[in-house]
């Protein structure tokens, strides 16, 4: 906790002063998504192929997946994410579990999720967590890939942290080359260029190993 904190404290700059956040969902997240989200269609098992986020360990681990089980009995509707990582890498490292838990909000495609870590500095214990993308144009098609972006500003607007992360039901080249044109077009470059560390850090999924889905 400490280390990440030391992380917001002094290692990422603000990109944007007063309102970093404010425009995500009316000048990033696709019309498809805001005219057409349904949170069932994000159910399943997404391996992520790259990343964009100083909260998962850089050149240490891999083999990171999610597996997204949706709860329409909750009010609001509920995601639960079992994230699960292998440190180090490969077969032969060690599984980390971590559960996590979003809830759908009345904007089609915007999450929200906890992360009290971010607290001190933000002043709220919420991150919103934004769907730009969905890998589809056909209405009611399940969503062959996810790309989300986790944007959290610090109490006077200016940016704490931007997490982006490719997650696909397949871990081809193919996909996420597509995936990245997508975050490309969607204007993440910003984000992604400009952060800290900048650039993707990209997953190697060969010879990786998952624990089991319901871990």
């Amino acid at each position: 906790m400490k280390f990440v904190l030391a992380l917001l404290t002094t290692a990422l700059p603000a990109l944007v002063s007063g309102s970093a956040c404010s425009e995500v969902y009316e000048t990033l997240v696709d019309d498809f998504v805001k005219d057409n989200f349904d949170v069932k269609l994000m159910e399943g098992t997404f391996y992520e192929l790259a990343y964009h986020d100083y909260t998962q360990p850089r050149n240490l681990c891999g083999c990171e997946r999610s597996v997204k089980t949706i709860d329409t009995a909750t009010e609001p509707v509920s995601i639960n994410d079992l994230f699960t990582l292998k440190c180090p890498a490969g077969a032969n490292g060690k599984d980390q579990i971590t559960h996590l838990f979003f809830n759908t909000t009345e904007s089609p495609g915007v999450l929200s999720g906890k992360c009290s870590f971010f607290e001190p500095l933000s002043g709220d214990d919420v991150c919103p967590d934004y769907l730009i993308d969905v890998g589809t144009r056909e209405v009611g098609a399940p969503y062959p890939w996810l790309l989300e972006l986790q944007c959290v500003e610090r109490k006077n607007g200016d940016l704490l942290f931007a997490g982006i992360n490719f997650y696909a039901k397949d871990k081809s080249n193919e996909t996420l080359t597509e995936m990245m044109a997508s975050a490309e077009s969607h204007g993440l470059a910003q984000f992604i260029d400009g952060g800290f560390p900048s650039g993707l850090e990209i997953v190697d999924h060969t010879d990786c190993t998952y624990p089991d889905e319901d871990a």
